[in-house]
């Protein structure tokens, strides 16, 4: 037993090392891009490159929340299977749920690119289009097109990360997704200087669809080409279906929450209050997901430690880690604070929100982490006890958002709807954790 920790001990720590690098160089990063976005883009075209993703977003509806049953479905069989030279080897039930799963992973995402084509393309010319008095000289036709179609493209390889972090090759995937990151901002920041204006938005997908294809799908085709073109079987997609349904209807219905209030406040408030509000969205997401690190690299672990009887050790890794995620946000939240009195006159703060609104919306984003690091510890355990309270909050927030713009279309009426859902969220989920997790403790 206690080499089987050190084993997990050391695995974390690696892998953590990584995502700090990561995070060190996304906090050096990031205001060299985000200030450059707000020099090198007008207000509209600023609304413009943001709408981009949230149209994109639309595909998180199709996903169905395949990805996180793909991982929790292959790490709960770790137990009893070995990666070695490239092969899975162990025992004969665990390794068939793998390659069920892996099956169900590529059909489902290789039907969700072709959806994604054939629907969100179009859906973006006729989203866009329909403000186009607004923007008459900003060029949008040709980078929407390429940035879809690199994006569809690069839904294909998904699973191919999921798979290998569903077989704790955490340190691999991290490590990767590092030298992606790295990759990824030095070409998008050379190319926004020179001037590459709404095309930069699809050098992340770019890099991200080389790098996944070349460095990991490539090498391990062998490990691959026998479920390319196989659909899982009945009885594999019955057993999961119970499972996967409530996730799926979650899932699908987060896209209500996280992306359509930007296309409420283009439609509503037009390109340049929806810019500002997608900036400081940006950043406060930004911040929390620097915070997010420590709880990200630990959802496979948790649910290999809740599948093999060790909730105890679980539930240490899900609060020690939480609670430094919460210390790196409020850190942050203060950083930026600073910043803002300390330069008063930063030509980020220009694109931005003004500074209450701005700060109350970073707030309500922070309070929020709660409730996501209880869910995803929930969820690594193959439960979802927030299920109706995720349902409510994704199909109650844009009617919200929606009665606050008629009553208050500008910056409050905005950043209300956030904090009152998020404050009402976070103390319905803690009732929820307390009572489903925390009776033994």
């Amino acid at each position: 037993m206690k080499l089987r920790f050190s084993r997990f001990k050391t695995l974390v720590n690696r892998t953590i090392l990584y995502s700090l690098i990561g995070t060190v160089w996304r906090v050096l990063m990031s205001p060299v891009t985000l200030i450059l976005v707000a020099t090198r883009f007008s207000p509209a075209e600023l609304g413009v490159y943001y709408v981009f993703f949230s149209i994109a977003g639309i595909q998180s509806i199709f996903e169905a929340g395949f990805s996180h049953t793909i991982v929790q479905s292959i790490s709960h069989e770790m137990s009893k299977v070995q990666f070695k030279e490239k092969k899975l080897e162990g025992d004969e039930v665990g390794l068939e749920n793998i390659r069920q799963a892996m099956r169900l992973g590529f059909s489902w995402f290789t039907g969700l690119s072709i959806i994604f084509i054939i629907i969100v393309i179009p859906l973006g010319f006729l989203i866009i289009g329909n403000k186009a008095q607004e923007y008459e000289n900003i060029q949008w036709q040709i980078p929407w097109l390429i940035f879809s179609l690199i994006f569809a493209l690069n839904i294909i390889l998904y699973p191919v990360n999921y798979f290998f972090e569903g077989i704790l090759q955490l340190q691999r995937i991290y490590k990767i997704r590092l030298v992606t990151q790295i990759l990824s901002s030095i070409v998008f920041i050379t190319l926004l200087y020179l001037g590459a204006g709404l095309y930069i938005a699809s050098i992340n997908a770019a890099v991200s669809l080389i790098v996944n294809f070349s460095v990991l799908f490539l090498p391990h085709f062998s490990v691959f080409k026998d479920h390319l073109a196989k659909l899982p079987k009945k009885t594999y997609f019955k057993k999961v279906y119970k499972w996967q349904l409530k996730i799926s209807i979650v899932w699908s219905t987060g896209y209500l929450y996280w992306q359509l209030p930007t296309l409420i406040l283009f439609s509503w408030l037009g390109p340049v209050m929806s810019g500002q509000y997608s900036m400081t969205a940006n950043i406060a997401n930004a911040i929390c997901n620097i915070g997010q690190v420590f709880m990200r690299t630990k959802s496979a672990i948790i649910g290999n430690l809740r599948s093999s009887g060790h909730f105890y050790e679980a539930f240490k890794e899900y609060r020690k880690n939480s609670l430094m995620s919460y210390g790196i946000i409020t850190i942050g939240i203060g950083a930026f604070v600073a910043l803002w009195y300390i330069l008063p006159h930063f030509v980020l703060w220009q694109r931005m929100m003004p500074f209450l609104p701005s700060i109350l919306l970073i707030g309500a984003f922070a309070i929020n982490q709660i409730t996501l690091n209880q869910a995803m510890f929930a969820r690594c355990s193959k439960e979802e006890p927030y299920f109706y309270q995720s349902l409510a909050i994704n199909l109650g927030f844009p009617v919200v958002l929606l009665i606050f713009m008629y009553f208050m279309p500008n910056y409050w009426g905005i950043v209300l709807p956030f904090i009152i859902v998020h404050i009402l969220s976070v103390i319905s989920s803690c009732f929820i954790f307390k009572r489903k997790f925390n009776i033994a403790f």
